[in-house]
């Protein structure tokens, strides 16, 4: 067999970092053989992994451990809620971890959902006071010389610098509303949903080993 070039060798070192951890040295290189069509050797294949020190992307693997313990507090998280045994939940049937899980995602909505409205609540009441001034043309300005408030008027370049002010943060509470009521928000859903059928399946499969 013809030496590998360089080019075919870190063609192969690209592929195997994609590869998934878990898989052995000997899957490992049916599949590198399979990708990238060059016959490497098995024990070619192992001198340069552990020689060279060749490592495997663990982001995903890392990304989805991160889901699975995050998807576990908030089942524990949801059965404190209800009232319920985190460790029985977490041992049971997959239906109660769902029921406890959303549980614990509709109190963080509800709690986003009541901050939200205390945020309309000011912005209404700034709204008003804008508006007040713009209708009256005057505003109470605090006065040393007269040791306490006075009404002025209000100059059209800072009536027009409020109104932008209150526009841009309209614009912000808008978006903060749409997303703690999940307006247009089906990205997000979309992926609770699924880790939500994942566990049901996971649960499913250990049912059916044991």
């Amino acid at each position: 067999m013809a030496k590998l070039s360089a080019d075919q060798k870190e063609a192969i070192k690209q592929a195997f970092r994609l590869l998934p951890p878990k898989d052995p040295m000997t899957v490992c290189h049916r599949k590198l053989v399979a990708i990238t069509g060059i016959d490497v050797k098995l024990r070619t294949l192992q001198d340069w992994v552990r020689k060279e020190s060749w490592q495997r992307d663990l982001s995903e693997e890392v990304r989805q451990e991160t889901a699975r313990q995050m998807l576990k507090s908030q089942i524990i998280a949801g059965a404190e809620r209800l009232g319920l045994n985190p460790d029985d939940v977490l041992s049971g049937e997959a239906e109660q971890q769902i029921e406890a899980a959303a549980s614990a995602s509709a109190a963080v909505l509800l709690a986003h959902q009541d901050d939200i409205g205390k945020l309309r609540s000011i912005y209404s009441l700034l709204a008003g006071d804008l508006e007040h001034q713009v209708r009256s043309n005057r505003k109470a300005v605090f006065s040393k010389e007269d040791g306490g408030y006075v009404e002025r008027p209000v100059a059209l370049k800072e009536k027009l610098s409020g109104l932008m002010a209150l526009a841009k943060t309209l614009e912000k509470l808008v978006a903060l509303e749409r997303q703690a009521y999940g307006v247009d928000d089906t990205d997000n859903q979309e992926s609770n949903d699924d880790l939500l059928r994942k566990l049901a399946e996971e649960a499913q499969q250990a049912e059916q080993e044991d």
